[in-house]
């Protein structure tokens, strides 16, 4: 993936694990980040799994800060206040699982064309009481993209869906970068005072139709 490329998409990452730059909560004690074993992916405190597809890259936690670093980078550049926010926030998200889909280039390719990503990300809510739902976490999570300065084309009006076995509501956006539409759609729902949020990233049609198989596979008990 180009250094172009990687900012946009990494940028994004970072702004759908925000809601605000309010009170700091942060993690409870007895927060679980997961775990992968034969294959599956297993979080104890939101109570759900899912199976990890063949040939995908998973990302660690130290490659997804240092991600996340340069997404604050990326809004800096845009919007010095709303990039000072982000980074006093972040105490209150955690990426829980980051996959790349790996070409015979390496992660994308050598056009500079972003590899399909797939990410779930959580952010405390309890300190949030204007966030009652889902939507309520979606409407916030799009007016900081426009905050962001960053050329997003958001579709109107958020959708629920069934994923896996549990409802999430949906929004839609695209980001156009040197004549390439990159897609992502945006799954939320609430768990414990947590919104978990589930972000695929294409560009390929064909690709976002295995990221959509890969988050069907989702099981909450």
């Amino acid at each position: 993936m180009t250094v172009h490329f990687r900012k946009a998409v990494v940028s994004l990452l970072l702004l759908t694990s925000i809601v605000s730059c309010k009170p700091k909560e942060g993690l409870p004690d007895n927060f679980d980040y997961g775990r992968v074993e034969n294959g599956i992916y297993s979080n104890a405190y939101f109570d759900f799994d899912i199976p990890l597809p063949h040939g995908w890259t998973i990302r660690n936690r130290e490659d997804m800060e240092r991600l996340y670093e340069t997404g604050h980078e990326v809004v800096r550049e845009k919007n010095e206040q709303l990039a000072s926010q982000l980074e006093a926030s972040k105490i209150n998200r955690a990426a829980l699982l980051s996959l790349v889909k790996s070409t015979r280039e390496g992660l994308g390719d050598t056009t500079g064309t972003p590899g399909a990503s797939f990410s779930i990300v959580v952010e405390n809510l309890s300190t949030h009481p204007a966030v009652r739902n889902s939507r309520d976490y979606l409407s916030q999570a799009a007016q900081l993209l426009q905050q962001s300065g960053l050329d997003y084309t958001i579709t109107p009006g958020f959708v629920s869906e069934q994923v896996g076995n549990r409802l999430f509501d949906r929004m839609n956006l695209q980001l156009l970068h040197n004549g390439v539409m990159v897609h992502q759609t945006y799954y939320v729902t609430i768990v414990r005072k947590f919104a978990v949020c589930i972000l695929l990233s294409y560009v390929e049609d064909a690709d976002g139709r295995e990221l959509k198989d890969i988050a069907a596979k989702i099981n909450f008990s």
